[in-house]
């Protein structure tokens, strides 16, 4: 168990389950993941390291699923899958949901070209050896180590059958804030191996692009259809396209006024989600571009 920072029991807590095999390494100063996970890959023994986070639950038989792949030599990592826990009364659950099993096709998918372009640090294995050091400024580790595993000429698999499961944000807000971290630790993955994309080398990078940095973007093609319909609104065609636009980012204002008093029917908690989600996308750009990708990190309750 790695820890940095804490300001609760942990070291305590994890100190109690000493004779039962866990070893707790904490460190006062914050450092962020990356160093922990360095310190942690650093003690660790034997072929394989398994990534996981505080607030996951593993099935029981995962492990055996998740290693099971490594007979393969070719195979230097193996990600299982993450599905949300039922739970009505946190905003998130219905909208993660549904983006974890869209997550779970896509990589299905990357999974037959070869290897899944991007693994989840919360149910991640790799062959220990193969593991590089991460800068301590890396926000997205899941994504480098994935990289760097590919750098090397190994595969990443995806095993749908290796389950964990978490509780999604209690509140729209703190997954926000999540999402506008990730998109712009995003770009600063992008930004540290340029070389991998610039131009793109691979069936790899290109899958990448298509699956991660087509979505990030998305917000500017969405503004931009937004504005350019309604320019040529004085077109019938143009108008009732501008028209469907206001009708449902208005469905989502509506969405987010309404959810304070309690949960939302689909299809009003679907506009909402996917303009909430996309203001976050926007935001993690605009951050990454002002070179503050690493300085507001918030914890979302769980």
């Amino acid at each position: 168990m790695v820890s940095d920072g804490s300001s609760d029991r942990t070291p305590e807590i994890v100190s109690t389950f000493e004779e039962q095999g866990v070893v707790g390494l904490h460190d006062p100063p914050r450092r962020g993941k990356s160093s922990a996970l360095n310190r942690g890959v650093a003690r660790a023994g034997g072929d394989f390291v398994v990534f996981s986070d505080a607030n996951n639950d593993f099935a029981p038989d995962a492990l055996q699923l998740l290693v099971r792949h490594f007979v393969d030599p070719a195979v230097g990592g193996v990600c299982g899958v993450k599905q949300i826990k039922p739970a009505e009364d946190r905003q998130s659950t219905q909208g993660d949901s549904l983006y974890w099993r869209y997550e779970s096709a896509i990589k299905q998918a990357e999974g037959r070209l070869g290897s899944i372009t991007n693994a989840d640090g919360e149910i991640f294995a790799i062959r220990r050896r193969l593991y590089r050091p991460l800068d301590e400024r890396v926000i997205n580790d899941d994504t480098q180590i994935t990289f760097d595993l590919v750098n090397q000429g190994y595969r990443v698999l995806y095993d749908p059958a290796a389950r964990s499961y978490e509780y999604a944000s209690s509140q729209i807000r703190d997954d926000f804030f999540v999402k506008v971290r990730m998109v712009a630790g995003g770009f600063q993955s992008l930004a540290m191996n340029a070389r991998m994309f610039l131009p793109p080398r691979s069936l790899f990078t290109v899958a990448f692009v298509s699956h991660k940095v087509l979505r990030w973007t998305a917000p500017l093609p969405l503004l931009g259809l937004l504005v350019l319909s309604a320019v040529l609104s004085t077109q019938p065609l143009y108008a009732a396209l501008f028209g469907a636009q206001v009708l449902f980012y208005g469905t989502a204002a509506w969405g987010a006024h309404a959810i304070r008093r309690g949960p939302l029917s689909t299809p009003l908690y679907v506009p909402f989600y996917f303009t909430a989600m996309n203001l976050a996308a926007f935001t993690g750009l605009w951050r990454f571009l002002r070179g503050k990708q690493g300085t507001d990190w918030r914890k979302a309750p769980r």
